[in-house]
């Protein structure tokens, strides 16, 4: 579709007390305007869209979507949830989204990313009111529970080759953007998304227009979107490990993990060469599983429990090293190896299993009643 006027697909306008246009489970993709609004203009006007995707749109303003109260008093609300806007083109500004004259916007559960313009690629606000909570905004925005990492689409397009139908915005197993929403923020009614899926698969409802229908609970791999262990984005499938998960930290990431709260558990847990793991003084991790080390740096200033039952639990391993190790509990029935010398500062307190010394000195630090 094409418009030299505004909204390449929708333009609504001055019914700020009539019945809102309803759009559920829609595609807008590679609409053009020459003016503004590349899928849509909502001027003066309400509007609710839901689980809708707006892809390959251009516009001079507004590469997918334009809103404006046109100054009016008392403005409508435009509301978009679990919106996916991705490679929009603005030639001017706005290349996801723009929104002036004191017009009133909402984006909830929803993902902007890859979209650009001359000005302010993915939202912009002139003299207006948008709220953008739980979403995933390339560049950031201000918000509850927003985020701003790369959503890992299935075959995002670039935004340069505006306008276009091409790409797919379904989310990559290892997305972020899973589990990552807020599933109070849903619109009554709201069973499925885009694919006619359940809409709310798992713990929390996706962002975007897509929800993730398989999720492996029993391995995840850690992405390092930031250092808190206690964050679902940084683990692959959008939740926090249990004793029942086996655990991958890989080399490459931005960050490694750090443990504050005393319930981070594992079952297998392999740490990569050149990684680290650290458990801060509140900290508490359990590993429950085989624990292997081919590299890593543990900082312990909280507590560490091995435990479980996997034989041949060598701990910290040829490759591993200790920078501090405060209260080190040791519960594996099957026995573990301390194969390297380091210093306790806090508590050693062995539970099950016996404890082999390979030609090394393990050193209580401790205070007597500590010890």
């Amino acid at each position: 579709n094409t418009t030299t006027t505004y909204g390449g697909a929708i333009s609504t306008q001055s019914n700020p007390s009539g019945p809102s246009p309803t759009v559920l489970n829609s595609y807008f993709f590679g609409n053009t305007s020459s003016s503004n609004g590349g899928a849509i203009s909502s001027r003066y006007a309400p509007g609710i869209y839901t689980n809708c995707v707006f892809s390959g749109n251009k516009a001079d303003i507004g590469g997918a979507v334009y809103t404006s109260n046109l100054n009016n008093a008392s403005p409508p609300f435009t509301t978009f949830t679990n919106c996916t806007f991705a490679a929009n083109r603005a030639s001017v500004i706005g290349g996801g989204f723009y929104n002036e004259n004191a017009a009133n916007s909402i984006i909830n559960n929803s993902i902007l990313f890859g979209n650009t313009a001359l000005a302010t690629n993915t939202i912009a606000n002139i003299v207006s009111t948008i709220v953008v909570s739980n979403s995933l905004v390339e560049g950031g925005f201000t918000g509850t529970g927003n985020i701003n990492v790369n959503p890992a689409f299935v075959s995002p397009q670039l935004a340069s080759a505006a306008p276009t139908i091409l790409g797919d915005y379904r989310l990559q197993s290892c997305s972020p953007a899973v589990n990552a929403g807020d599933s109070t923020l849903l619109p009554i009614g709201t069973t499925h998304d885009l694919d006619s899926n359940a809409r709310v698969r798992f713990t929390n409802v996706d962002m975007g227009a897509y929800e993730m229908q398989a999720v492996d609970y029993n391995n995840t791999t850690w992405r390092g979107f930031n250092t808190n262990w206690d964050s679902v984005i940084n683990w692959c499938g959008g939740y926090i490990p249990t004793d029942s998960t086996n655990v991958i930290i890989p080399t490459g990431v931005t960050n490694y993990p750090v443990i504050s709260t005393s319930n981070a558990n594992t079952k297998n847990i392999s740490l990569a060469n050149n990684t680290s793991i650290t458990i801060n003084n509140t900290g508490k991790l359990t590993i429950k599983g085989a624990y292997t080390n081919s590299g890593s740096i543990i900082t312990n200033n909280g507590t560490l429990v091995m435990g479980g039952s996997a034989a041949g639990q060598i701990f910290p391993g040829a490759l591993g090293t200790i920078t501090a190790m405060n209260n080190l509990e040791l519960s594996n029935t099957s026995g573990i190896s301390l194969n390297k010398s380091f210093t306790i500062t806090g508590t050693l307190t062995p539970t099950a299993g016996a404890i082999n010394l390979n030609n090394d000195t393990i050193t209580l630090a401790s205070t007597a009643l500590g010890t």
